[in-house]
């Protein structure tokens, strides 16, 4: 079972920054899950809500803008960087996207991934299974998880299953039983749950067979 961070380790430290990520590595995590978005002048960076704290709309901003009131907030490009010496440490990518409407942000981030060089330990996931379509169309040796928690997801989920060549599920850990880890294992898919701060509940998907566990808190495992 893979052990991740989620957003690195919000309880000690910003999350979504390098300095979470870091110390994800430092406690022996095997990985982290994060969130990414555009700004205006086309870049990804790392962060949760599509506005910041200040009201402003991140995709209407440039990452100077952005870096200026909040210089915590990276560039997708500056984890890519850090991670590079860092090859067996899983990233889990989830794009955020609330729209079905294209802005070419699945384009971005496949082009910067692409170029960064960085492919086998990476897991690309969304909420959105439109987003996750087209990243799939662009490049189809990317592996996607469909994220989902609630009866709206659980019916995507049907549908997707069908049309789109998952590697992954995300459900939230109260949508996981032990009958869909089985039934998605013999599908030859994973199941990452989220967001898991309880030991209890973290032993009894160890048991299960739950591929991938996402937690604020480290000691849980």
């Amino acid at each position: 079972m893979q052990r991740l961070g989620h957003r690195g380790t919000p309880r000690t430290h910003q999350e979504n920054t390098l300095a979470g990520f870091q110390n994800a590595f430092e406690v022996g995590l095997d990985g982290i899950e994060l969130d990414t978005q555009p700004t205006r002048d086309d870049q990804m960076v790392l962060f949760h809500d599509e506005h910041l704290p200040d009201g402003r709309l991140i995709a209407a901003l440039t990452v100077q803008e952005i870096q200026q009131d909040y210089p915590f907030v990276p560039l997708l490009s500056d984890l890519l960087d850090w991670v590079r010496d860092k090859p067996q440490f899983l990233l889990n990518i989830e794009l955020k996207n609330d729209s079905n409407v294209s802005d070419g942000r699945e384009k971005l981030l496949v082009d910067l991934l692409k170029k960064q060089g960085i492919h086998d330990q990476i897991v690309i996931s969304s909420f959105n299974p439109i987003s996750l379509g087209r990243i799939y169309a662009l490049d189809s040796s990317w592996r996607l998880g469909f994220l989902y928690d609630g009866n709206t997801g659980l019916e995507w989920l049907a549908k997707v299953g069908l049309h789109l060549p998952l590697y992954s599920l995300h459900p939230h850990h109260s949508k996981l039983s032990e009958e869909l880890v089985l039934d998605a294992h013999k599908k030859n898919k994973k199941i990452f749950t989220w967001t898991v701060n309880d030991r209890a509940l973290v032993e009894q998907f160890r048991a299960w067979g739950v591929d991938g566990v996402i937690s604020d808190v480290p000691e849980v495992f």
